[in-house]
Parts: structure tokens; C-alpha cells; sequence
């Protein structure tokens, strides 16, 4: 009887026999893919920080300036003897665009007195404006007080002044981001008698 032949049970008993279907490296695909990807997105957010840095280098954007710069009583007062008074305050607030490049453009500005906690009666609202490149503008505003107990030293009355708005950072027509605005100035202390003065009051500045 003639020999049998015997056929491989695998390709590595034959290794002249070449597979139907080709192997793929499936793993090495997707590790290859994830590399790339992963690439895409550092080398994306490295050219958005890249920008961001020199915008703020070139532009050094900084917060608006708010400032008291004058407060009185106007048209007399009322103080009893039990120490309540009751009069009518004039205001100065001053907005200062502190930027050489960037523009202002404020939607409101709501600006309020307090005294101990209650508000005085009456508010002013300033709606859709823009400030220029270092600009300041001037608005003033009044409140009254009525039958409003002191506790102050003699002859003057501590108040504090709050700003509420909400703004936009231009640059030429390109939007860059808006904010909600809160600003706080305390003391302002205006003095029953006129020929003492004002003194100038800062106020303090949060964007959010």
C-alpha cells in the first residue's frame, strides 16, 4: 500500500501556506488612533492657551473703577430730638474704563444707599451705555431719609453705597465676555453741615 499523506493541522506545520483572510493587528490600530487623537487635543488646547496668554499680555485687561466722589444733603434736614433725621442726599458716582484698548458696554447700573441695614428711599438706574477706552463718566443719583435713627458720631452720617450691573469686555466689535457686576463703597460719610466737605470714597469692584 502506497504511503498517506498527512495533512498540517496548523499553519505552523506549513509555513508555505498563506491564510485566506489576512491577520490585522486590531490593537495596534486603536493604540495608534488614541495617540493621534490624544495629540489633536493637547496640541488644541496648547495654541488656546497660547492665544489666551498673548491676548492678556497685549491687551492687559483690568476691572472697572467706581468711585464716590461727592455726597451732600440737599434742601435742609429734619433732626429730631431723639436723633432721627430726615433729609434728602445728592450723590456723585464716578466709572472709570481703566483700559487702553478694550471698551465698556454696560446693559444697567443700579445704585442704592444704606444706612444700618434699610435703604433709603429712592434709586437710580443707568441702562445701556458704553465707556471708551479710558474713559470716566459721571452720574449722580439721590435717596431721602426719613425718620432715619443715627448712631454716628454728631453731625454726620455714614452710608454705604452699593452697585449692582451687568457689563460686556468689547474689543473693537468682538464681544469677549459678560459679567454681573457688584460694587460696595463704605464708608461714605456725609456731615450735616456743608462747609465740612466730602472726602472722596473708593469702592470695592467684583466681577462674576
Amino acid at each position: 500500500m502506497g504511503s498517506s499523506s498527512q495533512f498540517p493541522s496548523s499553519l505552523e506545520e506549513n509555513p508555505h501556506m498563506l491564510p485566506l483572510i489576512p491577520k490585522t493587528d486590531k490593537d495596534g490600530e486603536s493604540k495608534g488612533g488614541s495617540k493621534s487623537c490624544n495629540f489633536l487635543i493637547i496640541l488644541f488646547v496648547f495654541v488656546i492657551g497660547l492665544g489666551v496668554l498673548l491676548f492678556w499680555l497685549i491687551v492687559k485687561p483690568r476691572w472697572p473703577i467706581f468711585t464716590i466722589e461727592e455726597g451732600s444733603i440737599i434742601e435742609g434736614y429734619d433732626l429730631t430730638s431723639s436723633n432721627h433725621l430726615n433729609a434728602a442726599f445728592n450723590y456723585t458716582v464716578r466709572v472709570c474704563n481703566p483700559n487702553s484698548k478694550l471698551t465698556f458696554h454696560y446693559e444697567y447700573l443700579e445704585i442704592k444707599a444704606y444706612h444700618g441695614g434699610h435703604q433709603l428711599v429712592g434709586y437710580a438706574g443707568v441702562y445701556d451705555f458704553s465707556q471708551p477706552h479710558a474713559n470716566a463718566t459721571l452720574f449722580s443719583f439721590g435717596g431721602e431719609a426719613r425718620d432715619m435713627a443715627l448712631f454716628e458720631s454728631p453731625g454726620e452720617v455714614d452710608l454705604r453705597v452699593e452697585i449692582k450691573g451687568r457689563m460686556w469686555y468689547k474689543a473693537g466689535s468682538w464681544k469677549l465676555h459678560r459679567y454681573k457686576v457688584k460694587s460696595e463703597c463704605f464708608p461714605v460719610v456725609v456731615y450735616l453741615d456743608s462747609k465740612s466737605g466730602f472726602q472722596k470714597t473708593n469702592c470695592y469692584v467684583k466681577l462674576s
